[in-house]
């Protein structure tokens, strides 16, 4: 169960990216309740949140990148244009200078960073733990992540509660610094493996059209990557904007209450991160990414007819296991199916698929906006349902595969 911590390499990279998504999730909650605060607009929450993601599109290019340069070096450098962020927003925080138009244009240069760190990280993983680990390696990592996500949603509601904002994003600040400081740590000893990179004086345009042909040869592939486009579209939006408005406008409740509901929500995430790094999950692959996506999109709907935070927190814990047998599977499957020397450009085309996560985002927004937020949360729950069993239907040969070398 706990096989890709025996590697001290993978230990780093694991706290790493822990104390990394303590630091984002605390920002998220104290930043999206400033602007609940400031402007009661769904709408804005739901351009902050897109913007989070935005530089999406940027993330094949990105892919290429990390196919010809040290990996190790990029990771300091990503964490580095973390910290730099947050710096620059606790700086306005403490001279009163913060404002929403502030947020939006901190987090559309957070979005730059997220899509980075994703694509290097996801990179990296094979070549500091054996390829037979990789399932195991990315389920302790989100298992990491998700735990994280249960204490700093809460710490950051309750603090923003207890004190100001200069203290709350405070707090935020210290924690990308100690991402920073532990992504030195990580790279030192990598695996005896045989990497080959790509000609740095090949155009950049010929290497993305290198990684197009083999997901083209390969339609398991296909399907996992339309798959990750429908969860950011419809299903990722439940967490990072419709539940802030559920908990302000259905539940008329506080920033503390939203920490709950989305602790509960990671929690439900960890455990189902945990039972797929434990091996005892012996289900096909693709058949977990469509249970967890049907389990998500239900969960979302579901939502819409909670009426208070105790009813709704079963339906969060649902909608957190959905996600993690979704994620975690996804990663996984594409990792195994991606030859070394495509991994950069493969998981920049998989995080391309977060671009649908803005346009969810915003969507949502402009749905909540006119029609309410049970309308958005039911048409998103609907919608990504009829999807997956789209993807079912035209890629069958996804919902098949195994994570053989899992």
């Amino acid at each position: 169960m706990l096989e890709s911590l025996k590697y001290k390499d993978y230990r780093y990279l694991w706290t790493s990216v822990a104390t990394l998504h303590w630091a984002e999730y605390m920002e998220m909650v104290i930043l999206s309740w400033f602007i609940l605060e400031k402007t009661d607009s769904p709408l804005i929450l739901g351009i902050y949140g897109a913007l989070r993601f935005s530089a999406t599109l940027f993330a094949p290019l990105i892919g290429v990148v990390v196919d010809r340069l040290e990996k190790r070096i990029l990771i300091i450098l990503v964490r580095a244009s973390f910290l730099f962020n947050s710096s620059i927003g606790l700086t306005l925080i403490f001279f009163d200078n913060l404002d929403k138009w502030e947020i939006l244009i901190l987090a559309g240069f957070l979005g730059i960073s997220k899509t980075a760190e994703m694509v290097v990280r996801q990179s990296i993983l094979p070549d500091i733990i054996p390829e037979k680990s990789v399932r195991n390696g990315l389920a302790l990592e989100r298992a990491g992540s998700d735990l994280t996500q249960i204490v700093s949603p809460i710490a950051g509601g309750y603090l923003l509660s207890w004190s100001d904002m200069t203290v709350s994003y405070s707090v935020v600040v210290i924690f990308y610094l100690l991402s920073f400081m532990l992504s030195f740590r990580i790279g030192q000893n990598p695996l005896d493996v045989t990497t080959n990179h790509i000609d740095i004086k090949r155009p950049m345009i010929s290497s993305l059209v290198e990684a197009l042909k083999h997901v083209r040869t390969v339609p398991a592939l296909s399907g996992l990557l339309i798959m990750a486009v429908i969860i950011n579209l419809t299903a990722y939006p439940l967490y990072f904007s419709l539940a802030a408005v559920v908990v302000k406008q259905v539940f008329q409740n506080s920033a503390e209450s939203l920490g709950i509901i989305l602790g509960t929500y990671s929690l439900g995430a960890a455990i189902g991160s945990i039972s797929l790094s434990s091996g005892l999950i012996r289900i096909r692959g693709g058949t977990l990414i469509v249970c967890g996506s049907i389990i998500w999109h239900t969960a979302a709907a579901l939502v819409s007819i909670a009426t208070s935070t105790s009813v709704s927190l079963p339906i969060f814990f649902s909608a957190g296991i959905g996600q993690s047998m979704c994620v975690i599977m996804i990663s996984t499957m594409i990792l195994n199916l991606t030859p070394s020397n495509l991994r950069g450009r493969i998981m920049g085309l998989r995080q391309l698929a977060v671009g649908g996560l803005p346009l969810g985002l915003l969507l949502s927004g402009a749905i909540t906006e006119l029609a309410g937020v049970q309308v958005s949360l039911v048409f998103n729950g609907i919608i990504g349902v009829l999807l997956t069993i789209g993807v079912c239907l035209i890629w069958p040969q996804m919902v098949k595969s195994e994570s053989t070398k899992s």
